[in-house]
C-alpha cells in the first residue's frame, strides 16, 4: 500500500517536473549562466540584482520573439510538414484515416467505412 502510494507520488512529481517546471527552471538557469559567465567577465557588468533583472527582462523579451519566429517558420516551411508527411506514411491508423477522409470528401461513404473497419471496436 505504501509502495503504491510512493510510486504514484513519484509519477506525479515526474509529470509536473517534465511538463511544467523544467522549461522555466532551464530558462532561468540559462539566463543566470549567461549573465554570470558571459556578461560579467567579458563586459564588466556589475554583479548587482538590478542589472541581473534588467538583463533577464530584455533577454526574455528578445528570446520569446526569436522562438516564436523560428517556431512559426518551422511549422510552415521547416521540419513539421515533412514529419507530418512521414508519420502519415508510417502510421497505419493515420494512413487509413487520411484515406477515409479523402473518400468521404468524394462522397464515397461505404468505401470510407471499409477503410476504417479494422479500427472499429467490436
Amino acid at each position: 500500500m505504501l509502495g503504491q502510494k510512493l510510486i504514484r507520488l513519484w509519477v506525479y512529481f515526474k509529470r509536473a517536473h517534465n511538463v511544467y517546471f523544467v522549461y522555466a527552471l532551464s530558462f532561468f538557469n540559462f539566463i543566470t549562466i549567461t549573465y554570470s559567465l558571459l556578461l560579467v567577465p567579458l563586459f564588466n557588468v556589475p554583479k548587482e540584482p538590478l542589472w541581473f533583472v534588467a538583463y533577464g527582462v530584455v533577454f526574455t523579451l528578445v528570446y520569446i520573439a526569436v522562438c516564436v519566429t523560428v517556431g512559426r517558420w518551422d511549422f510552415r516551411k521547416g521540419t513539421v510538414p515533412a514529419e507530418v508527411e512521414l508519420s502519415t506514411k508510417v502510421n497505419p491508423w493515420v494512413r487509413d484515416l487520411s484515406r477515409a477522409l479523402i473518400l468521404l470528401s468524394e462522397g464515397r461513404v461505404e468505401e470510407a467505412r471499409e477503410a476504417l473497419k479494422r479500427w472499429a471496436r467490436t
